[in-house]
């Protein structure tokens, strides 16, 4: 690591030296603090091309005019982040006066509960600092907005610590002279942080549950729901367990269906359960409400980051009424989905960390003549993603995965 050339030393000779250091309780000092840097976070990687980068933290640079600039977190910055994630630094300059902007030089101090007294930059270019160029022409793509992303500076949360703060201020300068006179820009960032270890993360999601009705009674079920791994590290094997409840919760009062295998995952993997029953008029009472209820890991021998989103359910029968499957398909898809209810009002798309990518609201041009809804994903990247289709009031939430 680049931060073990601050303190240059010869191996394979009796004794190690530090000629820059004269005065030996300075030498201490520093030693200790940049023993505590490496044990906390990497500034700087040996070979960038090779760095791929976990998060980014995105900061906005504004440039009002030829002396005002602010600096503010483009999104905010997460609450928390996994240990030897690779977090890098993206900024994203502003530039509404299409003046040519400065350099622009951001220093950040990240430290635990364990080193707040050592809350020291490091001179030169190889300490945490980070240096936002010009873009590389005033060519017309330049003028009001570029980006940049330090390829050399990076955070890597590597120590004991659970508990970090990081601290961003930054300044502007007009040439690369030597030493040229620097202004501060009076915005600044700071974020308390906890670190989690990389666990898996089982999450359960019902798919469809279709019910094969003769002469009103219920006489065939036909289930699907998607194991996905949403953690950070790979997951065991385990089972998953079905049953027919009277409500959400699973108790001694449950029916217990059957269970079915879930292969070892890999982070972001997922796996198709697909059930099939027969014959369930005699398990099942008229007039009643019941759900199907699905349980990853039921006997809890998997360590996991969230232990709450294990179960879930699918609601079969209110008022007498069996429910209708509303279909989504292809599944997996590329370019786009299509929901086999055309009377739906509305389409919400999260990703697995529940954040909102996607949305639609028909009208009733749009369920004319039509058997089913459509809606593009070719602009999503590949991964899992929740569909909430709203319809009279109802919210049903359909599974897919974007190849």
């Amino acid at each position: 690591m680049t931060a073990l050339l601050l303190i240059p030393c010869t191996f394979g000779v009796q004794k190690m030296y530090f000629p820059f250091f004269k005065n030996k309780n300075i030498m201490l000092k520093k030693i200790f603090f940049l023993l505590i840097l490496l044990a906390t976070s990497t500034i700087e990687a040996q070979d960038p091309s090779s760095v791929h980068f976990d998060y980014l933290i995105e900061i906005e640079i504004h440039i009002l005019d030829e002396h005002s600039y602010t600096m503010q977190a483009h999104k905010p910055i997460p609450d928390e982040f996994y240990r030897n994630e690779i977090v890098g630094f993206k900024f994203r300059i502003y530039n509404k006066k299409g003046m040519y902007p400065p350099h622009f030089e951001v220093k950040y101090v990240l430290t635990t509960q364990f080193s707040k007294a050592w809350e020291m930059p490091i001179n030169g270019a190889q300490g945490p600092i980070i240096i936002v160029p010009p873009p590389p022409s005033r060519d017309s793509s330049f003028v009001n907005y570029y980006e940049f992303i330090s390829d050399k500076h990076y955070l890597l949360f590597n120590s004991n610590s659970d508990s970090f703060s990081l601290d961003m201020t930054s300044a502007y300068y007009w040439n690369d002279s030597l030493d040229p006179p620097h202004h501060p820009i009076n915005d600044s960032i700071y974020k308390e942080i906890t670190i989690k270890n990389p666990l898996p993360d089982l999450k359960v999601i019902s798919s469809s549950a279709a019910i094969t009705v003769d002469n009103g009674n219920a006489v065939g079920l036909q289930s699907a729901c998607v194991i996905a791994n949403v953690g950070r590290e790979i997951s065991r094997q385990t089972t998953v367990n079905h049953y027919i409840s009277t409500d959400t919760i699973i108790d001694k009062q449950d029916i217990f269906l059957s269970n079915r295998d879930v292969i070892s995952l890999e982070p972001q993997e997922s796996q198709d359960i697909s059930i099939a029953y027969r014959h369930i008029q005699a398990i099942l009472k008229p007039d009643t409400k019941y759900y199907l209820l699905y349980e990853i890991d039921p006997t809890n021998t998997i360590t996991e980051l969230n232990e709450l989103n294990n179960i879930s359910y699918t609601l079969l029968s209110e008022n007498g009424h069996w429910q209708e499957s509303i279909q989504l398909f292809p599944n997996p898809a590329q370019n786009k989905i299509s929901i086999s209810e055309v009377t739906t009002e509305k389409l919400l798309i999260y990703d697995m960390y529940g954040f909102l990518v996607g949305t639609k609201q028909f009208t009733y041009h749009d369920s004319d003549m039509k058997r089913a809804h459509t809606y593009d994903i070719s602009q999503l990247s590949s991964g899992i993603y929740y569909c909430h289709i709203h319809k009279n009031g109802q919210k049903t939430v359909k599974t897919f995965i974007k190849e």
